[in-house]
């Protein structure tokens, strides 16, 4: 018996296999990359957000130094202080809002003289990720508390503070919350 040569039909459905088979590697291929190039940018976005926050306390802790009556009283603009200071940098226009990586405004004060707050609204992931540093780092960056909680939670819920460091996983993730963005609050000790 002698096979006939594959049809116009057969051809074409082949080519068209072919074809939805490397559409669907190339597809596969770019989602790929896509997720890692996200998981860069979160991971920047971390790391910057480490930073600033350890440049204010750097800058509030320099501040202090030099001027006795920094963060002495409860409720104290640790921001203008800081501005006036010469150790931020005022942007354009009136007011100072400082900005996280996420374009989420963050907010300094004082809770008790010498105690410098740091709210700051993050991805909930992060807020976790941002916890287990600090609280990793505690002694060495005068860490005093740190208190966490969802946008739509009324109160933010202590799950550290310096006297007993011992914050498990769980009650850094119950803190944190499960919703997309949370509240984390870090307490410094400025001298």
């Amino acid at each position: 018996m002698i096979r006939s040569a594959p049809s116009l039909l057969y051809k074409r459905s082949r080519k068209l296999l072919d074809l939805l088979f490397s559409l669907a590697v190339s597809i596969l291929i770019a989602a790929a990359i896509w997720a890692a190039a996200a998981a860069i940018v979160e991971n920047i976005r971390y790391g910057k957000a480490t930073d600033q926050i350890l440049e204010i306390l750097a800058d509030g802790r320099a501040l202090a130094a030099r001027d006795p009556g920094f963060a002495q009283q409860p409720a104290d603009d640790v921001v203008a202080r800081l501005t006036s200071a010469g150790l931020l940098l005022k942007p354009a226009g009136d007011s100072i809002n400082l900005q996280n990586p996420w374009q989420h405004t963050l907010s300094l004060q004082t809770v008790q003289a010498s105690r410098l707050r740091i709210d700051n609204l993050v991805p909930a992931q992060d807020c976790r990720r941002l916890a287990h540093f600090f609280m990793a780092n505690f002694k060495e960056i005068g860490l005093k508390a740190l208190l966490a909680h969802p946008p739509t939670a009324a109160a933010p819920q202590p799950f550290f503070d310096d006297t007993q460091p011992a914050a498990t996983v769980e009650a850094v993730a119950t803190a944190c919350g499960q919703e997309p963005l949370a509240y984390l609050t870090l307490d410094f000790s400025l001298r």
